[in-house]
C-alpha cells in the first residue's frame, strides 16, 4: 500500500514516547482530514443482528472500516516494533489511544509542569533585550501549547508583562 503525502508526514513522526503530544497532534490531523477521527471518541457499535436497519449496516461498516485505518496509521506508520507487539492485540484505535495516554501522558503532564515552572520564574533582567526576552515567553507558550497546556492570549501578555524588567513597568502600565 502506498502512502498519500499527508500519511507520510506521520511516518516521519515515529512514536518515541518524549515525543507524543506532537505524534499526537499529528495523527489526529491526519485522522481528521481522512474523516476517521470519530473512532477515537464513538464506542464500537452493537453487532448486527437479522432485525438491522439498512443504516445501521452502513454504520457498523463505517466505523470498523474507520477503526482499521486509524489502526493502521497509529501502529504501521508510526510505532516501533516493540510498541506494535504491544497494540497488535488490542481491537480498536480508542484502545490504543487510551493504553497510549497512560503510558506516554505522564512524560507530557511532567513536561508541561516543567515549562510552566519556567515560564512563572521567567523574570528578564535589566540588561537584557526586550525582544529577545519576550521572544523566549513566546517560545515557552508555543512548547506549552504544543502540550496542551495552552494559556489564552491575554492571559500571556500579562504574564508577559509582568516578566519585564523594572526599567519598563511604567511603560507595561501604560499598555493595561
Amino acid at each position: 500500500m502506498s502512502m498519500s503525502p499527508i500519511i507520510s508526514l506521520l511516518a516521519n513522526i515515529p512514536l518515541t514516547g518524549p515525543n507524543f503530544a506532537e505524534w499526537k497532534r499529528y495523527l489526529t490531523y491526519i485522522l481528521v482530514a481522512e474523516e476517521h477521527n470519530f473512532v477515537l471518541t464513538t464506542p464500537r457499535p452493537l453487532a448486527l443482528t437479522d432485525e438491522s436497519t439498512d443504516a445501521e449496516k452502513e454504520e457498523h461498516k463505517r466505523w470498523h472500516k474507520s477503526n482499521n485505518m486509524a489502526k493502521y496509521y497509529m501502529m504501521m506508520t508510526t510505532m516501533s516494533q516493540t510498541l506494535q507487539l504491544q497494540h497488535q492485540v488490542m481491537d480498536d484505535a480508542a484502545t490504543i489511544m487510551l493504553n497510549l495516554i497512560e503510558v506516554f501522558g505522564k512524560s507530557e503532564r511532567s513536561a508541561r509542569f516543567n515549562i510552566m515552572r519556567e515560564i512563572l520564574a521567567c523574570e528578564m533582567s535589566e540588561s537584557s533585550s526586550v525582544h529577545k526576552h519576550v521572544m523566549h515567553m513566546i517560545n515557552l507558550f508555543d512548547r506549552l501549547d504544543l502540550l496542551g497546556g495552552g494559556i489564552d492570549g491575554e492571559a500571556k501578555v500579562d504574564i508577559i508583562l509582568n516578566t519585564l524588567s523594572k526599567t519598563y513597568e511604567t511603560s507595561a502600565s501604560m499598555l493595561l
